[in-house]
């Protein structure tokens, strides 16, 4: 016997939950789906699932805290097995222990994150100390928000009236002077930097160098000299003007950035901004 727990995320967090997903039809049906034989089983059948292993007999309960569905286990046999009335029972008090247990695991997950929000935020204001230097600013800016977002490389872009673009402020964690220097974003009120700039809040882009962006938004160099393979755009906005953008880039762990990383990370640009506005103000 096998004894085998797939997780219920939001449709936002997974790339592969849909309407035909395992998972998602078990939870549909809100009830055991018992197939004490796979290979006759019409949900389980011509499934991956069954077919890597080996599974020739399975029990698959949905897992639930209250009206809330938290995933589904599966209980497998590898022969055929014939489930029995006092066996199902068993294995249901055992889903619902399992149930309360990985809900309570959900929401420690989510204190730790909203820990780690707190002191990301407490570190950015640190920065503030730094008044005298618009350039330390910078530094500690990036330098903090990369190490928050587990990522390589990060840098203040801020907008620039005259031109009508976002400028590259050195330094930049992660990237030579050099090329940040020449670094800057044309604002195209009708292209993708206007459409980042006048209505979303950020844009993720990986896979960088197969993007038909990457000319709009002038990131070649990047891409070619810095080594920028994934990035992420937020805004920063100094109460409802929107000043410039924090871009990070490459994270360490060698994954592609999502939803969850440009939630974080704008919390963070929303710090960074008022740090930046009253660096600018003061050397003004």
């Amino acid at each position: 016997m096998v004894v085998g727990v797939r997780y219920f995320e939001p449709a936002a967090q997974r790339s592969d939950f849909s309407e035909n997903h395992l998972v998602s039809k078990i939870l549909k049906r809100d009830q055991p789906h018992i197939a004490n034989d796979v290979s006759t089983d019409a949900l389980l059948k011509d499934t991956r699932f069954a077919r890597d292993e080996q599974i020739a007999s399975c029990v698959a309960i949905p897992l639930k805290v209250g009206v809330e569905k938290v995933g589904v286990m599966f209980v497998n046999y590898r022969s055929l097995h014939r489930f029995t009335d006092s066996e199902l029972i068993n294995i249901e008090l055992f889903a619902n222990q399992a149930a309360v247990a990985i809900r309570n695991a959900q929401l420690y997950q989510a204190e730790q994150q909203r820990v780690k929000e707190l002191s990301g935020l407490n570190s950015i204001s640190q920065a503030i100390g730094l008044l005298t230097d618009i350039h330390q600013v910078y530094q500690q800016v990036n330098e903090s928000i990369a190490q928050l977002a587990g990522a390589e490389m990060c840098a203040v872009l801020l907008y620039d009236e005259l031109t009508e673009e976002l400028v590259c402020q050195l330094p930049v964690y992660g990237v030579p002077d050099g090329v940040a220097r020449k670094y800057r974003i044309p604002i195209n009120k009708n292209g993708v930097a206007g459409a980042i700039w006048t209505v979303q809040n950020h844009l993720i882009l990986n896979n960088v160098s197969q993007s038909a962006i990457v000319t709009e938004l002038n990131l070649e160099q990047l891409v070619t000299e810095a080594g920028v393979r994934h990035t992420l755009l937020v805004n920063l906005k100094a109460g409802n003007r929107n000043i410039g953008v924090i871009q990070a880039s490459n994270k360490k762990d060698g994954t592609i950035f999502s939803e969850d990383d440009a939630q974080l990370l704008s919390i963070f640009a929303g710090q960074a901004a008022a740090v930046i506005e009253n660096a600018r103000l003061y050397e003004e």
